[in-house]
C-alpha cells in the first residue's frame, strides 16, 4: 500500500493481521542410548555422547540406537513431524532405518541389547552420508503413538 502525496502530514491508523498455518517446535530426546550385540549384549551405553547404528555379521559389532521424545506443547494438531540426524561416519553402501517402538518404559542407564524393546512399523529408510544431515518423516508415529502416553520412542538401525 502506498499513500497518495496529498495525505502527507496526516496520521493514519493501520491494523496488521498475521496468521500462520502451523507452529514449529524442535524437540530434543529425553532419553537416548545405543545397544550392542554379542558379548556386549548385557552392557549399557546410555552415557555415550554419540549414538551408533551398525549391522555386522560378526557378533559384537552390530549396534542399534533408541530415542524417546516428550509430547510437544503447542496449540492445535500435529501436521508433520521430522526426525533429523547428523551422520558423522558412514560405511557405503548402507541403508539405515527408523521404526516405532511402542514400549516407552525403557530406561537410558539400563538399556541393553538383551533388554531392548521391540519395534513395529518401519517409518523411513535412507542411505547415510558423512556430514550430510538426514531428515525423515515420523509423522505417522507421532500422530498414532504420541497421544497414548505423551511419549514417542524410536529405534534407529542399519538394515545391511
Amino acid at each position: 500500500w502506498r499513500p497518495p502525496i496529498a495525505w502527507s502530514g496526516t496520521s493514519n491508523l493501520f491494523m496488521v493481521r498475521v496468521t500462520e498455518a502451523g507452529w514449529r517446535k524442535n524437540l530434543m530426546p529425553v532419553a537416548d542410548a545405543d545397544v550392542r550385540d554379542g558379548t556386549y549384549a548385557d552392557s549399557n551405553y546410555g552415557a555415550d555422547t554419540v549414538l551408533t547404528v551398525k549391522r555386522d555379521p560378526t557378533a559384537g559389532f552390530s549396534r542399534e540406537s533408541f530415542l524417546r521424545f516428550p509430547s510437544p506443547s503447542f496449540p492445535g494438531m500435529v501436521a508433520d513431524a521430522q526426525l533429523r540426524l547428523q551422520p558423522t561416519y558412514a560405511s557405503v553402501p548402507g541403508i539405515h532405518a527408523v521404526a516405532l517402538v511402542t514400549n516407552d518404559s525403557w530406561d537410558e542407564p539400563a538399556l541393553t541389547w538383551n533388554g531392548k524393546p521391540a519395534s513395529v512399523a518401519t517409518l523411513a529408510t535412507w542411505n547415510p552420508q558423512v556430514n550430510v544431515p538426514v531428515q525423515v518423516s515420523v509423522a505417522a508415529a507421532v500422530l498414532g503413538d504420541l497421544p497414548v502416553n505423551g511419549l514417542l520412542s524410536l529405534r534407529v538401525y542399519a538394515t545391511n
